[in-house]
């Protein structure tokens, strides 16, 4: 059988002609809107109401009538609604002494009843009526919703008391009141209960109290005589259709009363949290299952659709919204239960609504839809010991968990919930933030927490949403931010009536993009304005809407109608608003979203106050107050967002001509001072920040520390005073560039002197991250970078007074690993839990008992991790033929090519291998250890059988073209620049390779022994070619960048292009290579050899993880050589 809804309805009109209590004229109509609601919501079969009006409306007629129809009905049962609801006047009296410590205002919150203020009489008091809600049966959800006051101090402006009419107040006694005057037939509760304790408590049963305003605040009529707390219900159940929880329900009226009665603000409070009442669920309706809610399906020119939209979160995107699915309900009427119709797929999702695959033969009927296949909008990291998570998660899961994903795996988590035995706090996991949390055990946290998560997939919802709109265009929506900086001071000592004058004499500027930075020096403001012009061809409706630092949404314009392709008529969107850095704040970013629609939309859905960042919440007991959030649109439409990201920042310090800057381990200075050096202002920022930056490098910055690298601190110690890492280096305000040509930048990067990892300075010119000019290693372990030019980027930056953007630059710093802890290490390799492990721990005996092994060798740039990452495919398959693979790494620069095979061959001894040792050997060598393997496999097994298969990727063996030390020094720039780009596995080897080269250029000293041998007349070349055929076969793979070009819509190429640009031509003659190597040096083998060729479309450095390369990998190794 369906829920029943048990209701007594109190309104008042008129009072004791005796009492002098003056007349409203809306709550009969108030009683009746109600009785409307329950029937819509329950089905007059299922409601049951009495109502009391009036005369009828005693105090003595609501007391005996509140117990016999909503505690003592025996039709009453577990899981039916009990509604008590009154409008009429409020009041505040004296209390009694017993009841003084549970008011520090020593007052009750009354309920005038039709007789209460004659003489010898008393309201209707606030615990009473908690007694009166103790005695309704368990199980019973018990609803109180008051449309009255309790506080005469409100005022109100001109404009509200025109448009409303009467305050439903009056004032009350303030003598304190006797304890047994409480009348709570049968007997006296409270006086019961102090003879037999020595005092009293309030009872304070599981329900909701729904209230029109807060204590010291008015309720207020209507001028067509309803309450406007009533009124305001109703309005929101019939758009909702019924399918609506009380916190939605409380939370979109109060928006739309907001926007009427400025001092009118509604109140909802919760009972006991913890064993309270479940405001998710829906109103008048506690028969739902918990934490889903139902939202209106009816049909609208035959198509039908759910009020449920990008809004409230469901994803816009086609892919994702065609995965969604909607189960349809007809609700339970009368005797008939609820009837699941269909779960239906998703069409399309609107703004306001979605458009659902279903069809039903009654387009009158309202149904009722539940999302049941949305994916979360947030994932957050759950951690902590497995009792809290669990209580957690149990207690979560009765709440309304929509768009929240909690997981025990952190990647790919921006927000971490961390548990503990008496607290739990949420924090941003890149900067170690704390948002907000909770004191006290999971139990009593979970209302609170879910409350502060929320609140952030809220403000990541809103200031990511956008749509790819099907009609519209919005590039013919102009849509204008323009900005100027004032000084504060100025502002304040301005006479009020003389600063709008001030304000409007500004000379604002549009930035030049919708990405904009500004740096504020201390004492000022940034004074901005926004206006849109519609330029199409319908009219349209807009909001303007900011999401705040602070994790708050502001609606700055409400929805308003564009009128179409009136090309002159401009609408201010927000103006006279300013934009400063609090004390102590480095930076803030603002977003701010121009949402344009077809059809009008309901903008105080988007709204929440900023969360206090970094605070601890006590748990207790829960009453709050909520104005700012609201509900879904109604029309279909079409639509799409437009969005301005603006950045404040205050300089860390100023670099001026001729001086050196030091800021923590960053030193900036030239070569040689003069008056006419470079000077700019300079920020040092934290590589991750809560809100998506307007700086592109940032977000590198970022991807680069979540494959793996460790970026530089440039602060001096752990962390900077606002307890972040300083990752990102930002020079803007740029002047003197020139001064560089021939007096070089220095940039220095201190690090301690025992750092075993080197740095490579980067920037990103927005395309490509790019090597910063010249880095070398000094005394004490500093890197420092030489810069003769300030690399090409995306120009954001500007101070607030300048007109235009500016010349800036933007860098960050990669710690890497030499190569000294991998030399001459022969190592077997495997993978751990999906993680590459290089060992030498039971090697001997892995050895032996293998059959078939594979060896591994790098070239002059790398080390073996880049091949073993690669063969994971091989390592992890149950069909892998070897039974172990081998690494072996070694010193690349300095030792000759022949003592690198001799070092090799003496361990390969060490372990058995051998002419006639029963094993099948195969190496995949790349680069020089192409080399270093020919020449063990050549010259010093003197080409027995030792090997089976030598497979050669890059190797050189016609030798190279560069013959000098600043050739290769180039060629490495360019392969660090594509490694940074497509392959950061070899990052770490090409940085340290060209800091060796960039050392051996800075000492003026010649080629180093391996590189000199690689020279294509080289005797080392020569000698090789002339040795007889072994018995190994040999496979040459050759990379080809022109073939590779094409395989990405000519990207690479621009990145080639421009690296080139930057660090000069490589000697090709545009022949095939794959930029360290042209092709057919890499075939040069004789002809004699048992050789074949294969050409595969990659470069120097991906040969093991491009497509092609790896093709290649699995043809040659699972297939035994085919």
């Amino acid at each position: 059988m369906p829920n029943q809804v048990f209701a007594l309805l109190v309104g008042i009109n008129q009072y004791h002609p005796q009492s002098f209590v003056p007349a409203l004229s809306g709550c009969l109509n108030d009683v009746q809107a109600m009785e409307d609601v329950i029937g819509q919501v329950a089905g007059k079969p299922n409601a049951h109401v009495r109502k009391l009006t009036n005369e009828q409306a005693t105090r003595e007629n609501i007391i005996r009538e509140f117990q016999r129809h909503l505690c003592e009905n025996d039709a009453i049962q577990a899981g039916d609604t009990a509604l008590f609801f009154y409008s009429g006047h409020g009041s505040y009296a004296g209390t009694a002494p017993e009841f003084e410590p549970f008011d520090p205002e020593k007052q009750d919150e009354t309920l005038v009843c039709y007789d209460s203020r004659l003489d010898g009489h008393y309201d209707l008091a606030d615990k009473e009526l908690a007694y009166l809600l103790s005695r309704i049966k368990p199980g019973v959800q018990a609803v109180v919703i008051l449309d009255s006051c309790h506080s005469g101090s409100a005022t109100r402006s001109m404009a509200d008391e025109y448009r409303l009419g009467r305050p439903k107040y009056i004032p009350g006694r303030k003598s304190p009141r006797n304890l047994d005057t409480y009348l709570t037939p049968p007997g006296n509760f409270y006086v019961d209960m102090k003879v037999k304790t020595g005092a009293v408590s309030i009872p304070d049963p599981p329900h909701i109290l729904l209230s029109a305003c807060q204590r010291g605040q008015k309720a207020w009529e209507t001028g067509d005589d309803i309450g406007l707390f009533t009124r305001t219900l109703r309005e929101v159940m019939e758009r909702s259709g019924a399918f609506i929880s009380y916190a939605e329900l409380f939370e979109r009226a109060c928006a739309a009363i907001r926007k009427m009665a400025k001092d009118q603000t509604p109140t909802i409070y919760l009972g006991k949290e913890g064993n309270g009442f479940d405001a998710n669920a829906l109103f008048l309706q506690p028969g739902r299952k918990e934490g889903k809610q139902r939202f209106l399906v009816d049909c609208d020119n035959g198509r039908w659709q759910l009020h449920y939209g990008a809004i409230h979160g469901l994803p816009a995107e086609e892919k994702k919204a065609a995965k969604l699915q909607v189960a349809v309900y007809r609700p339970a009427t009368g005797a008939a239960p609820e009837e699941l119709l269909k779960v239906a797929e998703v069409e399309a999702v609107k703004l306001g609504k979605s458009i659902l695959k279903f069809e039903h033969p009654k387009q009158e009927e309202q149904l009722q839809g539940e999302v049941v296949s949305a994916p979360p909008n947030l994932d957050i990291y759950l951690s902590g010991p497995e009792a809290e998570k669990a209580a957690f998660l149990a207690a979560a899961r009765k709440l309304n968990l929509a768009f929240l994903g909690f997981t025990e795996n952190p990647d790919g988590c921006e927000y971490e919930l961390r548990l503990e035995p008496e607290q739990a706090a949420v924090y941003h996991i890149p900067t170690g933030l704390l948002i907000q949390g909770a004191k006290g055990k999971p139990g009593q946290q979970v209302a609170t927490l879910l409350s502060i998560l929320q609140q952030i997939e809220h403000w990541k919802r809103m200031g990511e949403l956008e749509n790819q709109p099907k009609s519209l265009k919005p590039e013919e929506m102009e849509f204008v931010f323009e900005a100027s900086a004032i000084d504060k001071q100025e502002l304040k000592q301005t006479p009020k009536e003389n600063r709008e004058a001030l304000v409007n004499q500004l000379e604002y500027q549009p930035p030049a993009t919708h990405e904009a930075a500004y740096n504020l020096e201390d004492g000022q403001y940034l004074a901005h304005r926004f206006k849109a012009r519609n330029r199409l061809d319908r009219d349209v409706y807009a909001a303007l809407i900011e999401t705040t630092p602070e994790l708050g949404v502001i609606v700055l314009k409400e929805c308003t109608q564009f009128p179409k392709g009136d090309a002159g008529s401009w609408i201010t969107l927000a103006e006279r608003r300013f934009m400063a850095l609090k004390e102590g704040q480095q930076e803030a970013a603002y977003r701010f979203k121009l949402i344009v629609s077809t059809e009008p939309f309901d903008d105080y859905k988007f709204a929440q106050e900023d969360l206090e960042i970094g605070k601890m919440w006590e748990a207790k007991r829960k009453s709050f107050s909520l104005d700012d959030i609201g509900g879904p649109a109604e029309e279909e439409e079409d639509w799409f967002t437009i969005t301005y990201t603006v950045r404040l920042a205050r300089p860390s310090g100023t670099l001026q001509p001729g001086q050196p800057l030091q800021l923590g381990n960053l030193r900036i200075e030239q070569e040689k001072p003069a008056d006419n050096n470079l000077a700019a202002q300079v920020n040092l920022l934290p590589a991750q920040s809560l809100t998506k930056d307007v700086l592109p490098i940032r977000e590198v910055a970022r991807m680069f520390r979540e494959s793996g690298f460790e970026l530089f601190n440039f602060t001096t110690g752990q962390k900077a005073a606002d307890a972040t890492q300083r990752e990102v280096v930002e020079l803007t305000g740029i002047v003197n560039e020139k001064s560089l040509s021939d007096n070089p930048l220095h940039i220095t990067l201190k690090q301690s002197a025992s750092e075993e990892k080197g740095l490579i300075p980067v920037t990103f010119d927005g395309e490509f991250v790019m090597p910063l000019g010249e880095a070398i290693r000094v005394e004490d372990g500093a890197t420092r970078v030489v810069l003769r030019d300030i690399p090409a980027a995306d120009d954001l930056s500007r101070t607030a007074k300048q007109k235009s953007p500016i010349r800036s630059l933007w860098f960050f710093a990669l710690k890497y690993t030499g190569f000294a802890e991998k030399a001459f290490k022969l190592r077997r390799a495997f993978f751990r839990d999906g993680k590459l492990v290089r060992t030498d721990d039971g090697l001997a005996e892995e050895v032996k008992k293998a059959k078939k092994v594979l060896l591994c060798l790098h070239g002059i740039i790398g080390d073996t991790r880049s091949i073993a990452e690669n063969l994971q495919f091989l390592l992890e398959s149950p069909d892998n033929p070897y039974g172990i693979v081998l690494t072996f790494d070694y010193e690349n620069l300095n030792t000759p090519i022949e003592k690198i095979a001799e070092r090799l061959a003496e361990k390969l001894a060490d372990l058995g291998f051998g002419p006639d040792d029963g094993k099948e050997l195969d190496i995949i060598a790349h680069s020089m250890g192409g080399l270093v393997s020919r020449y063990m496999i050549e010259k010093l097994w003197e080409g027995e059988d030792t090997a089976s298969r030598l497979m050669m990727f890059g190797t050189p063996n016609g030798g190279s073209i560069f013959g000098e030390l600043p050739q290769w020094r180039d060629m490495a720039a360019v392969l660090l620049g594509v490694a940074l780009n497509y392959t950061r596995l070899a990052v770490s080897p090409a940085a340290g390779f060209l800091e060796g080269l960039n050392a051996l250029l800075a000492g003026t000293k010649p080629l180093t022994v391996t590189l000199a041998q690689m020279q294509e007349e080289s005797q080392f070349i020569k000698d090789l070619y002339r040795n007889a055929r072994p018995q190994t076969q040999y496979i040459v793979i050759a990379g080809d960048t022109t073939a590779y070009a094409s395989d990405d819509d000519g990207r690479f190429m621009r990145l080639l292009d421009q690296l080139q640009v930057k660090f000069g031509k490589l000697a090709y003659r545009n022949k095939p290579n794959d930029i360290a190597v042209r092709v057919d040096q890499i075939r040069k083998i004789k002809d004699s050899f048992e050789c074949r060729a294969e050409k595969v479309a990659c470069h120097h450095l991906n040969y093991f993880e491009h497509r092609e390369g790896q093709e290649v990998l699995r043809r040659l190794l699972m297939a035994g050589g085919d």
